[in-house]
């Protein structure tokens, strides 16, 4: 069977800048935890996340991706996430065996 191959996110979804993305492979183990309800129901494992910087104001963001980049479900500023640096370690305890998954930063 092939695998389906996942291409890098363009550099804005939804008025914000990409900072970092990851396609997670279908061998990672998701935690079973989003903290994101979306229409009264908890958001399961997605494909694709990106941690993203809003325009308007500089806040970080982190989309819920299907596998062409459409935007399912968004943590956003109310989360409370500062930097990129924490919502790495948000994604790092939602998902096991983080260090396996596809990683990586988008130049500037």
């Amino acid at each position: 069977m092939a695998e389906n191959r996942v291409s890098s996110p363009p550099p804005v979804l939804d008025c914000a800048r990409v900072l970092h993305y990851v396609i997670i492979d279908k061998s990672i183990e998701f935690s079973g935890r989003s903290l994101l309800f979306v229409a009264g129901e908890e958001l399961g494992a997605v494909p694709c996340l990106a941690i993203c910087e809003e325009k308007k104001n500089g806040g970080v963001l982190l989309f819920h991706c299907t596998d062409d980049w459409k935007r399912v479900g968004l943590l956003g500023p109310q989360v409370s996430f500062r930097s990129t640096g924490a919502y790495r370690a948000h994604l790092q305890r939602r998902i096991q065996s983080m260090g396996r998954c596809k990683y990586f930063a988008k130049s500037c």
